[in-house]
């Protein structure tokens, strides 16, 4: 048996050898795996640079598009103005001339200061309310639709204004100064007072000539005959005959 060859396998040298050699040989696939990641970073990060340049080549270009079309609108805007005016100031001229052949030909029976009969026609009519008596309702020629200027009209000639509108108007008597509560109770009072015979005086609705005061009294019937004449005797009226002709007999305003 050969000693050497068994002190060469058995020798530490080479065992040292074979363990550096295993070493070297793994720290130089590490180098090789750390290299191969260097070169991917690297190509990615040229990708990316060429996409930004590419990026910003595209917005450089759209920003002077944009810049282009601005310039193209603020030019357009310009011409339509001045267009708009020109149209706006051909448009009066038109108006203008148009106005004044058409004022040239008005004809002579249409002018403005000739009356038309038919205006009346054309404008609603005043619709006349509920009566009220702020007026003078013995009034029968007033009418709000005439001309009260006129002389039958006037205030200085006419008796029945309505200058006293302001006053309380009786809708029995048709007078001024009390309502138809009082004339009511007026009435009353004379009909009451003439019933018991004792009328002090004539009322507001009567007459203020004594003289036209009713009496109770018959008119005298005289008989004339060949010897003498003779009187009827008097007969007292009726008080409802009374009272009737109270209310028969015409009134003064």
């Amino acid at each position: 048996m050969d000693t050497r060859s068994k002190k060469t396998a058995n020798d530490p040298s080479t065992e040292t050898h074979d363990a550096k050699a295993g070493e070297l040989a793994t720290r130089e696939f590490e180098l090789q795996q750390i290299e191969r990641a260097l070169q991917e970073r690297e190509r990615r990060m040229k990708q990316h640079e060429v996409a930004h340049e590419q990026r910003a080549t595209a917005m450089e270009h759209d920003r002077r598009t944009l810049d282009r079309e601005r310039d193209q609108m603020i030019s357009k805007i310009s011409e339509l103005e001045v267009r708009e005016k020109e149209v706006e100031k051909r448009w009066q001229d038109f108006e203008t001339t148009r106005l004044e052949d058409s004022a040239s030909n008005i004809p002579a029976h249409s002018t403005p200061h000739k009356p038309n009969h038919l205006d009346r026609y054309n404008y609603p009519r005043e619709t006349l309310g509920r009566r009220d008596y702020s007026y003078d309702v013995r009034n029968q020629r007033f009418d709000r639709n005439r001309d009260n200027t006129r002389n039958e009209f006037n205030r200085n000639n006419d008796r029945r204004t309505n200058d006293r509108a302001e006053q309380s108007v009786c809708k029995y008597c048709k007078n001024f100064g009390h309502t138809i509560d009082e004339c009511r109770k007026r009435l009353h009072n004379n009909s009451q007072h003439e019933r018991l015979g004792n009328l002090s005086g004539p009322s507001g609705h009567r007459s203020q000539n004594p003289t036209d005061e009713k009496r109770n009294t018959r008119p005298i019937r005289i008989v004339e005959t060949e010897e003498k004449e003779t009187e009827r005797p008097t007969e007292p009226e009726s008080q409802s005959k009374i009272l009737y002709n109270f209310h028969t007999r015409p009134r003064s305003h």
